[in-house]
């Protein structure tokens, strides 16, 4: 009945002493893959963040060139604006030079 006990007993620590080994087992890979986890978080994020950062680039650049090309745009209708009023204004001084012209030989030959 002693070694029955006594085996009894035995077989108890070596099933205590195994399950603590798993515990001890599953703890240290719960440990690492909880590691692991937050190792590919953070490169996910710092991924993210440099595409944010290179789109926030990308459309930074875009609308510099689009405001470039708008007031490229502008500046050229300015100055078709004032080419148009330039010559508006020469065609109707010569229209006031010739009516002058008109009345002054109309005069000249009504006297």
């Amino acid at each position: 009945m002693e070694t029955l006990i006594e085996g009894a007993h035995g077989a108890i620590e070596t099933l205590i002493e195994g399950a603590h080994g798993a515990i001890e087992t599953l703890i240290e890979g719960a440990h690492g893959a909880i590691e692991t986890l937050i190792e590919g978080a953070h490169g996910a994020m710092e991924t993210l963040i440099e595409g944010a950062h290179g789109a926030i680039e990308t459309l930074i650049e875009g609308a510099h060139g689009a405001i470039e090309t708008l007031i490229e745009g502008a500046h050229g209708a300015m100055e078709t604006l004032i080419e148009g009023a330039h010559g508006a204004i020469e065609t109707l001084i010569e229209g006031a030079h010739g009516a002058i012209e008109t009345l002054i030989e109309g005069a000249h030959g009504a006297i």
